[in-house]
């Protein structure tokens, strides 16, 4: 994406930042598999504990 000259998303650390929708990927995730969408910090833990 960088060589490209696309606009990168920049990484949200801890989810209390987390202040719009956000694609998260799980530890390990890979090939489409592992990742989810959150909107706020109890929409991330909701989802992350599934």
């Amino acid at each position: 994406m960088r060589e490209a000259s696309l606009p990168v998303p920049k990484p949200v650390t801890n989810p209390k930042d987390i202040d719009k929708l956000v694609i998260v990927k799980r530890q390990g995730a890979a090939g489409g598999k592992g990742y989810f969408m959150a909107a706020n910090e109890d929409d991330y833990n909701k989802k992350e504990n599934n």
